[in-house]
């Protein structure tokens, strides 16, 4: 926590959990929510679609599958040609359902990735630095909000969904979640969820 400070980052607790990662606007976040009964297929089908859509963005190998060395490692990492981890995920199961949390790397500065190899090393992490990378990295002038857009896209297809307005309650609440007080430890995620319900 003191490391990632000091490097100007904030720090929390990430409700589906996974090892330490660090990003800032050069990334994309997206949470799925679910209530889907294979919730190991979920997780599967998810992180493929996002290598699927990653692939869709031009001539980039997307691969799913962990990188031996990369920062918190998981079966359901995106890889670029089995070299570089772009894409990291997690996933928080409950009895009616799970968040799948994903972290698609666009534009990794030096910040970011000194950050990492730094409080991973802190932890004790085995980390291999080379295979910190962007999608930006393999695909030049790529930028975030492409990569949004074409993930909001693929959950349009995909779901059949629409856009619409955040309900005020969430804005509120997220705007509450927004100012808590930086304390010694990370914000716990869930522990300020118990604490400031939705009404």
């Amino acid at each position: 926590t003191e490391i990632a400070r000091a490097a100007g980052f904030e720090t929390a607790v990430r409700s589906p959990g996974g090892r330490m990662v660090a990003y800032d606007a050069g990334a994309v976040i997206v949470d799925h929510l679910t209530r889907a009964s294979d919730l190991h297929g979920t997780f599967e089908r998810n992180a493929e679609q996002h290598a699927s859509v990653i692939r869709s963005l031009g001539d980039i190998d997307a691969r799913v599958g962990e990188v031996e060395g990369e920062y918190c490692p998981g079966e359901f990492s995106v890889n670029v040609g089995g070299r570089v981890k772009v894409i990291g995920s997690a996933q928080r199961i409950t009895g009616t359902g799970a968040l799948f949390s994903t972290v698609v790397q666009v534009v990794v500065d030096e910040r970011v990735r000194q950050v990492i190899a730094d409080v991973s090393a802190a932890l004790g992490y085995e980390l291999r630095p080379s295979t910190i990378a962007g999608l930006a990295d393999v695909k030049p002038r790529l930028t975030s909000q492409q990569v949004a857009a074409a993930l909001a896209d693929d959950y349009r297809q995909r779901l059949d969904a629409v856009d619409a307005e955040l309900d005020p309650d969430v804005l509120t609440h997220a705007a509450t979640a927004a100012r808590a007080p930086s304390g010694d430890l990370p914000l716990d995620v869930d522990a300020w969820a118990r604490t400031h319900p939705l009404a």
